[in-house]
């Protein structure tokens, strides 16, 4: 995975600056509008690789929903059972510009002393079957650096981290799921 941008704008917190832009946040978008291009055209590998990296040492801000997000194309999806249309985020893929995400789902945790929510999962389904191994591989990648457990169950692939903002990733020909770990979790506030 070649990425002609950074990623830091996954970690800043933006600051509130009277009469003014944040210099960070303004350098930073540049990057983030790169981003957005490149998880339109990228593939699945690279959408997991991606996903994971982001992850994988520092909890990040969850950029995914506007990064698949075609707003132009917004519907009333049946959000299924598992989440909460009122505090959960979801896109069929009639929603999304990737052409090879079917449906993406995020998992909030609501935290009212802290004034924010924290993303507890994200699981993306893919529009064809894919290749295990190339994802596997993907996952790999992503978690360079990082101790983990790698175990397969007849097609699931589970990946139990040790001392990262991730806890676990399960992943099979048709879909992905990443949880995170609450311990690592860091409270962004948007502005």
């Amino acid at each position: 995975m070649n990425l002609d941008f950074n990623l830091d704008f996954f970690y800043y917190q933006r600051e509130g600056i009277l009469d003014g832009e944040d210099p960070i946040y303004v350098a930073n978008r540049k990057h983030e509008i790169k981003f957005w291009e490149y998880t339109k055209q990228a593939s699945v590998e690279d959408i997991i690789e991606l996903i994971v990296s982001v992850y994988a040492k520092k909890y990040a801000i969850n950029q995914w929903y506007s990064a698949f997000s075609d707003l132009e194309k917004k519907v009333d999806s049946t959000y299924p059972e598992d989440l909460d249309p009122e505090l959960d985020l979801y896109l069929s893929q009639e929603e999304i510009t990737s052409k090879h995400v079917k449906s993406y789902a995020c998992k909030h945790f609501d935290d009212p002393e802290q004034n924010t929510f924290f993303v507890e999962w994200i699981r993306l389904e893919f529009v064809n079957s894919q290749q295990l191994y190339g994802l596997v591989q993907a996952i790999i990648r992503g978690l360079k650096d990082v101790n983990y457990t790698e175990s397969n169950e007849g097609g699931l692939v589970v990946f139990n981290m040790q001392d990262s903002p991730i806890s676990k990733i399960e992943i099979t020909s048709t879909s992905f799921r990443i949880d995170f770990n609450p311990d690592k979790w860091i409270a962004y506030y948007g502005m």
